[in-house]
Formats: C-alpha cells, structure tokens, sequence
C-alpha cells in the first residue's frame, strides 16, 4: 500500500460474525490516523451509507452512541455539517436526490442527459450520493474524509452482477489525491463487485464458511493461507489482509 490517505477497505463476514462492530471500530481508527496526517485541520467527515439498518448505534453497554448522527436525507446531512461536522453521520438519501457525474448539480433527470449541463453522465443515487457528498466535504474543507456502505449489495455501480460504476472506478484510482479512505461491509465474498475486489487493499476478514466466499476472495488475490487462517475464525474474530 503506497503512503497517505490510500484505502479502499473490505469488510467480510458473515451475519453474526461482528463485521458492523469491526467497521465502526475502523471508522474511528481512521479518524484517529487522519488527525496524524500533513495538513491535519480538523477530524475527518465520517458518513455511513447504511443499506440494510444494522449500523451500530449503541455501545456493549447498551447506551446509545451520542457521536452516530441519523439523517434522512442528504439536505438533512448538508444542513447538520453547516453547524457541526463532529460524529458519524448515517444517511439514507431521497429517491429523489439524484446527481450528475460531470457536473455535480443535483436534479440529474432521468435520461442519460443532464438536464443541467447537458453532458452524457452517470446518475449518482443512493449509495453514490453518498459517496459524492464525502468527495465534496474532502474537496471543500480541504482535509479528509471517510466513506462507508453498510453491505455493498445496496449499492447499484459497486455490487456484483451489474456495470462497475465508472465515476466510483474513477474516484478509487484517485482516492489518495481525493483524500477520501472508502469502507465497505459484505456478507458474501462474492456480492461486491469485481472489479471493487481487486481495488481493495485491505480486507477486514471475519467469520465465512462457505466455499463459494474463499473462491471469491482467492480471485481477490487473497493468499491460501491467509483463507485457512480465516477458515478457523470464530466469531467476532478476525484478521486482516493488506496488498
């Protein structure tokens, strides 16, 4: 893994298994690094695309995490982030925040035309708004940010059995100079992408069982012993792979 801000990080494990509680720990592991980093302003944006509704919301103690903030829209996240940026911040976006690739702009249409700039654009929607408004946070403040699906099969453009999305491709080639660290979660090896697998430079390896995920995950150039390592996990256990 070269230096900087250069993670794209997958989260594998089966339901059960601790992946949620893994992820959130490396949300805040992340925001710990960041704070080390040249050009350190302030901690970075945390956002969470939660796909499934089983991102952690309390502690062992049962008590609610005052930090994880809920927002049910990407206005509602944008207007929290004018008073305070602190905390982690789950969003669902509307059905109706759609957003061009080229430009930007919000509204996108529905054809392959942007109805604000005119250009031929992919349209980012749910999971990928997410990920647009973390790139823009990044590119605004001048500092980092972090961006996490809870269980990349929510996310049409990044999960398996469709066209990788070629804004998303874009934005892991450049994701040091972007200064956004992408987090993904999954319950089968083979449900992200591909080609988000072979982008993946670290995998968070948990609980997984079947024969079908160590086929998925050796494709991923995760090494033999490395798979008979995680063969032998119990729960809430896990190892970690870095490329």
């Amino acid at each position: 893994m070269s230096g900087g801000w250069n993670y794209t990080i997958g989260v594998y494990g089966k339901p059960g298994s601790g992946k949620s509680t893994a992820a959130l720990r490396r949300l805040l592991d992340l925001r710990a690094e960041a704070r080390k980093l040249p050009g350190w302003r302030r901690a970075p944006y945390l956002f969470v695309f939660e796909g499934d509704g089983d991102f952690p919301r309390r502690g062992r103690d049962g008590l609610r995490l005052s930090f994880v903030h809920d927002h049910g829209s990407i206005a509602a996240c944008e207007a929290r982030l004018a008073q305070t940026a602190d905390g982690i911040h789950v969003v669902r976006p509307r059905l109706d925040e759609v957003y061009c690739s080229i430009c930007e702009s919000p509204g996108r249409g529905l054809g392959r035309e942007c109805s604000a700039c005119g250009a031929q654009s992919e349209r980012l929607d749910g999971g990928l708004a997410v990920a647009l408004l973390a790139v823009r946070a990044a590119r605004l403040s001048r500092g980092y940010a972090v961006c996490y699906f809870d269980e990349i099969a929510f996310v049409p453009g990044a999960k398996n059995g469709g066209q990788f999305s070629g804004w998303f491709s874009s934005r892991q080639a450049v994701r040091r100079h972007d200064r956004v660290a992408w987090v993904y979660s999954t319950q089968c090896a083979s449900w992200p992408h591909p080609d988000l697998r072979k982008l993946t430079n670290e995998f968070r390896l948990l609980r997984m069982d079947d024969a079908m995920d160590a086929r998925a995950l050796r494709l991923s150039s995760v090494p033999p012993e490395v798979l008979d390592a995680q063969a032998r996990l119990q729960y809430f256990e896990q190892l970690v792979y870095r490329k």
